[in-house]
């Protein structure tokens, strides 16, 4: 596992404890349950619950928060709404955008690796690696470095 170095904290927050949630379920139930399933959920939930408080988090992520926590799914940041509003805190160093931002062809670099952005889905967007290829689907919101 790895965590982009450029999380504000409440995604942070939620990334460390998505992983201590899978690392307590295996712990509790062994290896055989579903890396996503109702034991992680309420592993998660478990986890998350003593923070949903006023003194912690303010009044807005606690309402988006506990009903993300209803049924929380493997991936927060596909969350429509949970974190969005959060993209106006990350700093963007020179050369950065979010891949949202760039047009429809445009080339970027990401982990090292060059690609072009080819059509926008939901909340992800199809981009083609320069190097192989190989298509893959990249969350809107993710800090690229641009060619």
């Amino acid at each position: 596992m790895s965590v982009n170095g450029n999380l504000n904290p409440m995604s942070f927050l939620t990334t460390y404890l998505h992983e201590v949630a899978h690392l307590t379920a295996f712990k509790k139930y062994g290896f055989k349950i579903l890396p996503h399933g109702q034991e992680w959920k309420q592993e998660f939930r478990n986890l998350f619950l003593p923070l949903l408080s006023e003194n912690i988090l303010d009044k807005e992520a606690i309402v988006k928060l506990k009903a993300f926590l209803k049924n929380p799914r493997a991936s927060s940041c596909s969350e429509q709404g949970l974190f969005g509003h959060e993209i106006d805190h990350i700093e963007l160093k020179e050369g950065q955008a979010f891949l949202k931002d760039l047009p429809q062809g445009s080339h970027f670099q990401l982990k090292k690796r060059r690609f072009v952005k080819l059509e926008h889905r939901r909340t992800r967007i199809l981009c083609s690696d320069k190097s192989n290829g190989r298509k893959y689907l990249v969350h809107q919101t993710t800090v690229v470095q641009l060619v």
